[in-house]
């Protein structure tokens, strides 16, 4: 103790309730340890976050590239549904073009007669050509001409009905492939129908994976939500620190003081002052601790809601990351569908392509059978000059013949004149023979008389005819 300065009596009691108030003090020094836990805390939610953001960063990423990739197929799976929809119409705009055609081609069978002359035949005339002049018919149309007038003497007989080349044709075939070809077109329509559903399912859960990511911000890695806030409450406990050190240097003053006090000593000034100062603020420092420690638990609490909501953002990721995967699951059935639809589509093309050429076939039969009709008719026209040739060589011979006939009878009635007398009868038993008689019978083999049709019928069906061949000569 320095003589020199005053020294300063203290009463014991009071330093005594100094030396309690600052021992009391020292049982906040509690708050110091929550402080520290409230650090550990902030720091252990720091890592946490920094685990959470890092994998919610990647997890976000790979969704997004994952969804731009489904993106991408559902794009290729529209545009193949657009072409081969497209193809199948092309398909079947052809057939129903020549569907239409084939029912052209039927309906102008149904307006093309057939003329009388095939479908009511004349009674073979079975007359024969003799080289006598009693016995000896002509067969011109004079004569045709009179058996028709003969024949119309009898009772009238109802006339058969007009026939087309319709009646001549089959329409089973063609209904056979109308009923394929609605089959077809059903068929197409429901394939096409069926996975556009599917596809737009497939547009409803993209959409709903869209939203969903877009919900989720992207975390920006120059956020740091929990660095200012744990550097506030590391400041804070530093600050606590500092308070409670200061405490406890009261404390043990105060200790000091009383111990000299009870062996009589006289207490330095200077001491009594910081003394007396210090235990004036005692409790201001208690209540500043208080104050600072609700202040970090604020903070924590902010802490514990930014990591709460950065749990439930990777919960939404998660949940997003779920839907994905069950995504991927219906993107191998959709992949499969697509699979089906093109193979089907193919199959549908196919099958229309072959209706297509039976359809072709037909009307080709059908314009044949008219071209044949006309070569028919043709036909009919060149025989009938054929055999009115040989009708015409026939009467020409049989009038040579019969002036033989005539030359000979003449002859030989001039002799029997001359000589009958002269001759005995038993001389030549053919002596008074007539004259050899020739007939030219026709024989039609079977067959039936050639159709009596008009020279404008045949001139029609050659000019068709003619027109047809020089159409095929321009193929």
């Amino acid at each position: 103790m320095n003589p020199d300065i005053p020294q300063i009596h203290i009463p014991p009691e009071e330093l005594t309730t100094w030396f309690l108030n600052a021992k009391r003090s020292l049982t906040h020094v509690t708050l110091c340890s929550r402080a520290h836990v409230l650090v550990d805390n902030a720091r252990g939610a720091l890592q946490e976050a920094n685990v959470i953001s890092s994998r919610c960063g990647f997890l976000r990423s790979n969704l997004g590239d994952q969804l731009r990739i489904s993106k991408e197929i559902n794009k290729m799976m529209h545009k193949t549904t657009d072409v081969a929809h497209e193809r199948i119409q092309e398909t079947i705009t052809k057939l129903e073009a020549a569907h239409f055609h084939l029912n052209q081609t039927l309906q102008h069978l149904k307006s093309f007669p057939v003329d009388p002359a095939f479908t009511n035949p004349t009674t073979p005339d079975d007359s024969e050509y003799r080289s006598d002049e009693h016995s000896q018919h002509r067969p011109d149309r004079l004569d045709r001409l009179d058996r028709s007038v003969h024949r119309g003497k009898q009772p009238a007989q109802p006339s058969p009905p007009r026939r087309s080349l319709d009646d001549f044709v089959s329409h089973k075939g063609t209904e056979q492939i109308s009923n394929a070809l609605r089959d077809l077109i059903d068929d197409s329509e429901k394939c096409h129908s069926d996975f556009t559903n599917s596809l737009g399912l497939f547009d409803s859960s993209l959409s709903f994976l869209a939203n969903s990511l877009a919900s989720v911000p992207n975390l920006d890695p120059r956020d740091e939500p929990f660095h200012p806030p744990l550097n506030a409450l590391e400041q804070r406990t530093e600050a606590m620190a500092s308070l409670i050190q200061s405490l406890t240097q009261h404390f043990d003053r105060c200790g000091l003081a009383l111990k000299g006090s009870e062996s009589d000593m006289q207490v330095d000034p200077d001491l009594f002052l910081v003394l007396s100062r210090d235990a004036a603020q005692v409790d201001d420092v208690v209540a500043e601790l208080k104050e600072i420690l609700e202040e970090m638990e604020d903070i924590s609490v902010g802490i514990d809601s930014k990591l709460g909501e950065l749990r439930r953002f990777e919960d939404g990721i998660i949940r997003i990351l779920v839907a994905f995967e069950d995504h991927q699951i219906e993107l191998a059935a959709y992949l499969d569908g697509l699979r089906m639809f093109e193979s089907r589509q193919k199959e549908l093309k196919y099958d229309m392509e072959a209706r297509l050429e039976e359809l072709k076939a037909f009307r080709e039969f059908y314009d044949g059978f008219k071209g044949a009709y006309d070569a028919m008719v043709v036909e009919v026209g060149r025989r009938q000059g054929v055999q009115v040739r040989m009708e015409n060589i026939v009467k020409e011979a049989m009038r040579q013949v019969k002036e033989l006939y005539d030359e000979d009878q003449e002859k030989r009635e001039i002799f029997l004149e001359d000589n009958s007398d002269l001759l005995p009868v038993d001389i030549w038993a053919g002596i008074r023979d007539p004259p050899v008689r020739w007939e030219i019978t026709r024989d039609l083999q079977g067959g039936t008389e050639l159709p009596q049709l008009g020279k404008d019928v045949i001139e029609k069906a050659m000019r068709r005819h003619n027109a047809a061949k020089a159409a095929t000569r321009k193929l």
